[in-house]
């Protein structure tokens, strides 16, 4: 109970600073600040499939890119659709969107996983990159309903209306800033209470040695689809936030681009953690911001940044943290310990 309290003071009042953050800074600075929670959420996506089950996904890109298309089709308006040269105009609402956008992604994500799972190894990735790049030509191809290389243009700004209250509108990089900290915060929450529950054990046992958790009754195929369509819609969440932040979403957004994002995210965070993805989402994005200086060495200094994180923090920077402080604290009750045994 105690290291609960201890925990939650911890979200608590992470979440109280990452609210200040935007405050007094310039539109480009909250503008970076709401990508990064966007971003993180869809590290945290990824992570399940890395971190929790064990196992590697070249396709999670697509569904990050099915939640924004998803939603981009959908909402277009009349005069929207004439922007964009597409034949739709549907003009559905956010509140209709959102669990459309999860819906489609959920079933794109059982449907991959249930074909893709039943391989492991370089073979599960080689699978899910194909139905990726499958899902990314026919967006590219079908020009006459996605857009093409243009993508779905003219999004209409984030507006909720629910009977009795008032309408809100996210039209700024500092309102949606917080609109995508709520879901981030309801993100963490979530993959807490399924991590700790018989689920996420199951997922952990299997992950650490799939043999003797099958052998003791644990149905493998079974609770790896669960985690993967799970991770599928968390990342549907993200592209949505995505697509209505940016009011566009194009092919890039599919493409093996955003698949070494989550990567690069997950891995420098630090796998199978909660804060660790979104550690690394805030270094994905700010850290090629502070080699702008030098911009034509600016992939180079940033690609040099994450070798050296990656050769000298292998487990990620908050695992190392972690480990670093609870040494610190380690040390400190030893040298009370002594001190205390001297006085006596």
């Amino acid at each position: 109970m105690k290291k609960y309290n201890k925990h939650l003071m911890t979200y608590i009042v992470l979440t109280a600073i990452a609210a200040a953050l935007p405050l007094g800074r310039d539109v480009y600075v909250q503008h970076l600040l709401t990508l990064t929670l966007i971003l993180a959420i869809y590290a945290l996506s990824y992570n399940i499939i890395v971190g929790y089950m064990g196992l590697f996904s070249f396709g999670h890109q697509a569904f990050f890119g099915l939640g924004g298309y998803t939603i981009g089709l959908l909402s277009l308006g009349e005069a929207s659709a004439g922007r964009s040269a597409l034949p739709l105009s549907l003009a559905w609402p956010v509140w209709a969107t959102l669990p459309a956008s999860l819906l489609v992604c959920a079933i794109a994500g059982y449907v991959i996983g249930y074909v893709s799972l039943q391989m492991r190894g370089v073979y599960l990735g080689l699978v899910t990159l194909g139905f990726a790049m499958l899902i990314w030509m026919a967006t590219i191809n079908e020009r006459h309903f996605t857009g093409g290389v243009s993508g779905v243009r003219g999004i209409p700004p984030f507006e909720l209306t629910l009977p009795g209250l008032p309408t809100l509108e996210l039209s700024s990089p500092f309102s949606f800033y917080y609109f995508a900290l709520v879901l981030l915060v309801f993100t963490i929450y979530f993959i807490s209470r399924l991590t700790k529950s018989r689920f996420g054990r199951a997922l952990v046992a299997l992950r650490e040695n799939e043999e003797r958790a099958s052998a003791l009754g644990v149905d493998a195929f079974k609770y790896y689809l669960m985690a993967f369509t799970i991770a599928a819609t968390l990342a549907g969440l993200a592209g949505f936030a995505y697509s209505y932040y940016l009011r566009y979403i194009t092919p890039t957004a599919l493409g093996i681009t955003f698949l070494w994002s989550a990567v690069i995210m997950v891995i420098i965070g630090g796998t199978g953690t909660l804060l660790g993805p979104v550690i690394g989402a805030f270094i994905f994005v700010f850290v090629p911001e502070v080699f702008r200086i030098a911009e034509e060495l600016r992939l180079l200094l940033f690609g040099a940044a994450l070798v050296v994180v990656i050769i000298f923090l292998p487990q990620g920077i908050y695992p190392s943290l972690v480990s670093l402080w609870d040494r610190f604290i380690l040390r400190r009750q030893e040298r009370k310990g002594i001190e205390g045994e001297i006085s006596k």
